[in-house]
């Protein structure tokens, strides 16, 4: 809460040093320091502190004028929030052009939401996930919280009017009705959350996140009640200090233990750290009080006056930092992100957003308006041609419409060199972000074979080995391929040295009739990207659609997750498996395993090994289900690998795949054999290992033939 502009407004500078814990936890978390894992809960403290602080201001001006002032509320809202977010979008997008183009389409609809504050449900509505980790931090994702909390601003004075004139003016009753819809929203958080489901429909909506910002409403209004009444509106000094134990306690204690897939965070948890925020807000009010003295100290104060600015921009750092430092040199990722983020939001609020919040905008609008209807700039005789709008304090600097497009111009061309400065240090030749390997390719293909745009069209140059004849024939007639980006190269002509090495070749020398191939880049089993369809939903589209006798399923999913998970996703490795091999479950199934040539950041290979571990446990679960051993298959050639990438493959490596995809599914379902293979038996290209947990004695892929 910076300093009020209105000078018969109370300023409260533990408010701010508030602000500044809810901000750190939050950056915490969006990072992935260990041990903050209910960091995303900072928010929460957020909704409920602007919940107080706006509802005091309405009820002041209703004490003072027999009104809430409506206009002139909005627009202070207006000017206090829209400078540092549309700072924040243009540079988002300009960095976007320059540093992940293949995103811009998906950034600029995030861009629009935010600008027209409906962000969440820009969200919501098309699908995607807060919780979706696996291409990395978006630089707008946290755009979703403004605009629940600017939706609160334009329909809670209206409702707090309504209430007021029905109750005639009653602030005691008024707290309390305001209480019961608050715990109507805190309710239809329980009733809505699902467990093991991605909850993002939950923890964004308006109607669901609206509980935290009405319990600190209600602490305004029956405070505003005890003020009328001529009664003290801050605790004693013991109550005082009790409160902020209970508060500060709280909030810390939910921030280090909460996980945010836990069910308690919609079961009551927010409601709890609502409460805990409302203790702790009464305990600072106190302004000789304990807490006061410890949140109001000058770098609390300060950082919070600045919290807003952090908070913006702190994501579009962390998205634009190379992945690879993210997960490998984090302490140096938290010390960039902190000094940029400070250092962004110190340069906005100084330049463009205190300028604006004092002087208004409405003013130099008219100013502006009126030179370029006259010749002669028009002055308001104190030579700046701008007057105070109603309700500010008289300007002690005078500024016009040209300095406001200077100030922002300057912030967004600094955010831009700041930001992408890493990224370009990094990667000279090519920056790459955070995200690099979760949309990096995209491709759908029929049942022909033909690829869609979106593909790569340089893979590295090299040799297939022959493909030669097939040593066995496999039972399954039509072969249904689902796959992640790994797969896009084993399809698509122009990834491979001869277009005859297409996986569907391969799949229908070795005996099948028909191949459909369901791929597409970025997604996993169960998250797709943008447009594009998790592999279940793809799975359950295709079993709809009613499959012939002789089906077999390969699913070459698998890397993403591993990465998705390292990265905090909701779901681990076997809900992910058992969510697809349970609806697949009666179908001949080949699962593949998955491999990198990393050994740092998500797509580390010991992440793919743990995820290998999981399948081939869980694959004992179902008949039929066979599991190919490609990670021990490719030990032997990682010169396969994309040189840069590591994740994907060059030509070469995408030849041999697309043979011994097939070879492998020969191995596991063979003609002739009718009984149900044992679930868990794992293959490799060259013949069966056995049992799972025998993968170790593969014989080289390089015998297939």
């Amino acid at each position: 809460m910076p300093k009020p502009v209105d000078k018969g407004t109370t300023y409260v500078p533990g408010l701010d040093g508030l602000r500044t814990l809810a901000v750190t936890v939050v950056i915490l978390y969006h990072l992935g320091v260990p041990g903050f894992p209910g960091g995303l809960l900072g928010v929460g403290v957020f909704f409920t502190l602007s919940g107080y602080l706006i509802t005091s201001n309405l009820m002041r001006s209703w004490d003072r004028h027999g009104g809430l002032g409506l206009k002139t509320f909005w627009l202070r809202r207006f000017r206090r929030l829209a400078p540092a977010m549309i700072a924040t979008v243009v540079a988002t997008l300009i960095l976007t052009a320059a540093l992940d183009r293949g995103s811009l389409t998906t950034r600029a609809g995030e861009a629009l939401s935010t600008l027209l504050y409906v962000n969440n449900w820009h969200t919501i509505l098309a699908g995607s996930s807060y919780f979706d980790n696996f291409a990395g931090p978006g630089a707008l994702d946290h755009m979703w919280s403004l605009s629940v909390e600017e939706q609160f601003y334009l329909v809670w004075p209206l409702l707090l009017l309504v209430m007021l004139f029905i109750l005639r003016g009653r602030r005691g009753p008024v707290a309390v009705a305001t209480v019961l819809v608050a715990v109507a929203s805190f309710a239809l958080m329980w009733v809505l959350a699902v467990p093991g489901a991605d909850n993002t429909r939950v923890y964004e909506g308006t109607d669901t996140r609206a509980g935290g910002l009405l319990l600190g409403a209600a602490l305004a209004v029956w405070l505003s009640s005890r003020r009328a009444a001529g009664k003290s509106t801050t605790p004693d000094g013991p109550a005082s200090v009790l409160l902020g134990a209970a508060g500060v306690t709280g909030i810390v204690a939910m921030v280090v233990l909460v996980d945010r897939d836990s069910m308690f965070l919609y079961h009551g948890g927010t409601a709890l750290l609502t409460v805990a925020a409302v203790c702790a807000v009464l305990a600072v009010s106190r302004p000789t009080g304990l807490w006061s003295r410890v949140f109001g100290c000058l770098p609390m104060r300060w950082l919070g006056e600045r919290s807003y600015g952090i908070y913006l921009w702190h994501m579009p750092v962390i998205a634009f930092l190379p992945s690879a430092w993210l997960s490998d040199r984090l302490a140096l990722s938290a010390g960039l992100v902190a000094v940029i983020s400070v250092l962004l939001s110190a340069l906005s609020w100084r330049y463009l957003e205190d300028p604006i919040r004092r002087h208004g905008v409405v003013g130099p609008v008219k100013q502006w308006w009126a030179q370029r209807r006259s010749s002669t700039p028009v002055h308001d005789g104190g030579g700046s041609g701008m007057r105070p709008e109603t309700g500010d304090a008289p300007a002690r600097a005078r500024v016009s419409l040209q300095s406001y497009a200077g100030a922002g111009a300057a912030v967004v061309l600094s955010a831009v060199v700041v930001i992408g400065a890493p990224a370009v240090v990094a990667d000279p030749d090519g920056a790459t972000v955070s995200g690099s390997h979760g949309p990096g390719m995209r491709m759908e293909l029929d049942g022909s074979g033909a690829a869609k745009p979106g593909a790569p069209s340089d893979p590295a140059a090299g040799s297939a080995p022959g493909a030669g004849a097939a040593a066995t024939a496999t039972a399954c007639t039509r072969v249904i391929h689902v796959g992640d980006s790994t797969s896009l190269g084993i399809f698509d002509p122009d990834m491979l040295p001869d277009p005859a090495d297409s996986g569907e070749n391969r799949y229908l020398e070795y005996g099948a009739v028909d191949v459909v191939t369901s791929v597409f880049g970025g997604r996993n089993t169960t998250e797709g990207f943008e447009d594009y369809p998790s592999a279940v939903d793809s799975v359950a589209e295709l079993l709809a659609q009613g499959q012939p006798e002789g089906t077999c399923w390969v699913i070459a999913t698998g890397v993403n997750d591993a990465a998705n998970i390292s990265a905090g996703a909701t779901y681990d490795e076997e809900t992910r498996i058992r969510m697809m091999l349970d609806q697949l479950r009666g179908q001949r199934v080949m699962w593949s395993t998955a491999k990198t040539r990393l050994d740092t950041g998500h797509w580390n290979d010991a992440n793919m090994v743990k995820f290998n571990e999981v399948l081939e446990r869980v694959a004992k679960d179902y008949p039929d289900v066979v599991v190919w051993d490609w990670a021990s298959d490719v030990a032997g050639h990682m010169e396969w690998f994309l040189d840069g990438d590591d994740v994907h493959y060059n030509a070469e490596g995408n030849a041999a795949r697309a043979r011994l995809f097939a070879a492998a599914l020969a191995n596991a379902f063979p003609v002739g054999v009718v009984d149900p293979v044992p679930g868990g038996t794992v293959v490799t290209s060259a013949g069966s290992a056995g049992s799972a947990g025998s993968a170790g004695e593969a014989a080289d892929a390089g015998t297939a033939e």
